[in-house]
């Protein structure tokens, strides 16, 4: 896992983020990952809390500055 401000992001926390930063809807990234759209927002909101971020623009741009993305 990668830390961010004493916390870490989860392997899978991580694919989310770089799907949200390549511009993927929610719903696309629940079709792409398997998951239920349900289980994509919680991950959104928990990257969100360790990131410190107030939506999707914030929380790239938040994840580019720390080096987490990974495209």
């Amino acid at each position: 896992p990668v830390g961010v401000n004493d916390q870490s992001l989860t392997p899978r926390e991580c694919t989310v983020l770089d799907l949200v930063a390549s511009g993927r809807l929610y719903k696309e990234i629940a079709v792409v990952l398997g998951l239920s759209d349900h289980t994509v927002h919680t991950h959104i909101k928990r990257i969100y809390g360790k990131l410190h971020a107030h939506g999707r623009a914030d929380a790239v741009h938040k994840a580019g500055e720390a080096g987490l993305l990974r495209s």
